[in-house]
């Protein structure tokens, strides 16, 4: 999953600068700098809202006494494999 954010995140950056290049050597662009802006916006959004699914939904709908004996005190012990 690190790759995948890693190699979008440099594909971001590659975008961004050679867009910029284009426009430092005045190339006619496709995209105004307000719908780049509008881009980056909506890509840290859609960013945010994954990392926060990633880290909330866990909690939510995983049974985390799945795997233990529930009826032994102390020290959690995992269950017996048959």
């Amino acid at each position: 999953m690190k790759y995948v954010i890693g190699i979008i995140i440099v594909l971001i950056i590659l975008s961004v600068g050679a867009y910029f290049l284009a426009d430092l050597w005045e190339y006619d662009t496709l995209i105004t700098p307000e719908e780049l802006k509008k881009g980056a916006i909506t890509v840290m959004i859609v960013g945010g809202v994954s990392v926060l699914l990633l880290i909330l939904v866990p909690f939510f709908f995983k049974d985390h006494a799945k795997g233990y004996n529930k009826n032994h005190n102390g020290i959690a012990q995992p269950k017996n494999k048959k």
